[in-house]
């Protein structure tokens, strides 16, 4: 059975928060969730906390803090009212405190936010949640569109995608993406994607080649559905992966994809550039398993 009993939503009060809250939200309704909102500070330095000349800092840092514990407590009260929610506030990194608290509290989803904005949308993510796809051991949901987030009520996952590499990691990611699917009941589309079939100025590879390619793939992508027990619609293509999973996503009009970060930490930590590079350019959420 499925079950997403803790999920964490880091909160800043900008509208990124409040575009993942319109995610957030249903999810924890559906799932009868324990919703944490998270708001972390960094951290305020004094200089002679021990002179007279402090104590206006300190006081003026006081102040700020318990503005910003006011806020938090008040911040989605109106949306998450009948939700058991969590509102906690903690200083030093984000990025660290995002993901010991996830992983000291067991939680079962990280719904993030990517900086970016306008025309640079696609070409960063925030720093923080850069590091939190990383290191962190959950499941992670990001999105450089949550401003424009539907609403709670008109949120749905009608069209999931799925895209595996044939790793062993891709039987987590793929069974990850068909037990939410069993939740939802949306279609749930496979996408693998194929090395380029031709390299230009060189010509076309043999038909034969092509062919044992693709068979190949088409053997390795049903082992890996027999892993997880999952009979449904696979799409192969050829291309740049990052560029055509978001072309197969935009064509499908998927409401959700699912990739993989992999489970090893490391100099690199979980998340492969080809991730980061579907995060960046996706039109859709997508959660990193």
């Amino acid at each position: 059975m499925f079950s997403l009993a803790r999920t964490l939503l880091p909160v800043d009060y900008s509208e990124r928060s409040l575009g993942r809250a319109r995610y957030a939200i249903p999810l924890a309704e559906h799932f009868k969730s324990e919703l944490t909102l998270l708001r972390v500070l960094e951290p305020h330095y004094e200089m002679g906390t021990d002179t007279n000349a402090a104590r206006p800092l300190r006081d003026l840092l006081a102040a700020w803090r318990q503005d910003v514990e006011r806020r938090a407590n008040a911040i989605l009260s109106a949306e998450v009212h009948c939700l058991p929610v969590n509102r906690i506030v903690l200083e030093r990194d984000p990025a660290q405190q995002i993901v010991e608290f996830a992983g000291s509290k067991k939680c079962d989803l990280i719904m993030m936010a990517s900086k970016g904005r306008g025309p640079f949308r696609r070409l960063l993510l925030g720093s923080t949640t850069a590091k939190v796809l990383h290191d962190a051991a959950c499941p992670v949901w990001t999105g450089v569109h949550t401003v424009s987030a539907p609403s709670v009520d008109s949120t749905s996952f009608g069209r999931v995608l799925c895209a595996i590499d044939l790793d062993p990691h891709s039987v987590k990611t793929l069974d990850w993406a068909s037990r939410f699917a069993s939740e939802f009941k949306p279609r749930l589309l496979v996408v693998h994607i194929l090395p380029r079939l031709y390299s230009p100025g060189e010509g076309y590879f043999s038909r034969g080649w092509r062919s044992r390619a693709i068979d190949q793939a088409e053997k390795e992508v049903e082992r890996v559905q027999r892993n997880v027990g999952h009979k449904g619609e696979v799409k192969l293509e050829a291309g740049d992966v990052p560029k055509t999973v978001c072309s197969v996503a935009k064509r499908t009009r998927a409401d959700l994809l699912i990739v993989g970060r992999g489970n090893k930490r490391g100099a690199s930590g979980r998340l492969p550039s080809t991730a980061y590079a579907i995060i960046r350019e996706a039109i859709c959420p997508v959660v990193s398993v």
